[in-house]
């Protein structure tokens, strides 16, 4: 690397940590289908994509899922090779000690009391991470969504849910870091952050979601003498699951509303940011589209992305793309992102918590399981919710 090109990072990374360009972390925690949306994806549930965006949105999970993920951001620019890798895991609440892992820890500290607490939701956990030639950024999440149903036997009916967030930022440590105060006591840091969500269920198709970002804030300052957190957002959305409609298989329309916060000497301009996108399958849901726009102050990205499924049998292969373009920056080709999702059926047998109940259920697995009968035990066919 030539010395300028350092030195040039290096500044820009400084002023990056202390704040005064951009915030860290405002890449972390996008899925590859809610960016083909223009992140529209406040009111949304059903599958592993949920985990970043709402985690009350785990709740309607059914399937055991695992997805893998990596992103090229700003590609075009001079002189930046930005990687970022994401990787998660979420599975619902089901009988089954070894799925359902964290359920039996926490059961067995509180001698089975928080029993009832593990059903009729889901739980994930994600690892990302950013990295430059000198920066990078780590983040470890665990989230938990669960149901609630009728409350009050009003028939409402509501998905709650929360994301812990390990945070870990630095540069790496190289001859301008060892000569720059602002690294005296070190090049790194880590901080605990805490998410939000809820999405009220009006009808089967319609849901509105809210979503609290950072509602602890973490201080990710790397200098013990300054203090950096990461400003809380909250973010309102709906989304409308339409059906089938002229050619469009199973058309979904969402938009969500973001509201950035902001310390007094942040001199970034964009404080709110609108995002509409909509979906559809088609080829007897084994392909689908989707697009969206997402603007705000001195914002504005065009997003294009689709998927691909592949079935077998119990399982389920989904392959995500999507690629994001900044109209505002001339400077960048975009950005492009790819993810690869394993889903699997459970029978229906594990969602039963009920012990005569779940025998008998399981004969009838067994015996259809014989006899050929209709897989009709298993939770879904694993499409998207």
């Amino acid at each position: 690397m030539k010395p300028l090109r350092i030195l040039t990072t290096v500044t820009v990374l400084f002023l990056t940590l202390t704040g005064t360009t951009f915030g860290a972390f405002e890449i972390w925690g996008a899925s590859v289908r809610a960016k083909g949306m223009a992140d529209a994806m406040a009111a949304y549930g059903g599958d592993i994509n949920a985990l970043p965006h709402n985690p009350a949105g785990l709740a309607a999970l059914d399937t055991l899922q695992v997805n893998v993920q990596y992103d090229l951001p700003f590609t075009g620019l001079d002189d930046v090779s930005i990687g970022v890798f994401n990787a998660s895991y979420a599975a619902p609440f089901v009988n089954d000690g070894l799925i359902n892992w964290p359920a039996s820890i926490i059961n067995l500290l509180t001698f089975g009391l928080t029993r009832p607490v593990f059903q009729d939701g889901a739980y994930g956990l994600s690892f990302y991470t950013l990295s430059d030639e000198l920066y990078y950024e780590r983040a470890i999440s665990m989230a938990f969504g669960r149901r609630l149903s009728n409350i009050l036997n009003t028939g409402l009916n509501f998905s709650v849910g929360f994301r812990m967030n390990i945070l870990m930022r630095g540069v790496n440590d190289n001859e301008y870091t060892a000569v720059n105060p602002y690294f005296a006591n070190g090049t790194s840091t880590s901080a605990f952050g805490l998410d939000l969500g809820v999405i009220m269920h009006l009808s089967k198709s319609v849901h509105i979601g809210l979503v609290f970002n950072n509602f602890i804030e973490p201080d990710i300052a790397i200098n013990a003498d300054t203090e950096e957190p990461l400003n809380s957002s909250i973010k309102a959305g709906v989304n409308w699951e339409v059906g089938d409609l002229l050619f469009m298989q199973d058309l979904k329309i969402a938009y969500t509303y973001t509201s950035l916060g902001r310390d007094e000497d942040d001199i970034r301009t964009a404080k709110t940011v609108n995002g509409f996108g909509f979906e559809f399958w088609q080829l007897s849901h084994s392909f689908a589209f989707r697009s969206g726009f997402e603007w705000g102050d001195d914002l504005s990205n065009l997003s294009l992305g689709i998927s691909y499924i592949l079935g077998l049998g119990s399982h389920a292969f989904t392959f995500d793309y999507a690629f994001i373009l900044p109209l505002d920056m001339k400077a960048t080709s975009g950005t492009h992102m790819l993810s690869l999702t394993w889903a699997l059926d459970l029978p229906k047998s594990a969602f039963e918590f009920d012990d005569k109940k779940q025998a008998e259920m399981r004969r009838l697995e067994d015996l259809a399981d014989k006899t050929g009968g209709e897989t009709s035990t298993t939770s879904t066919n694993n499409k998207p919710k």
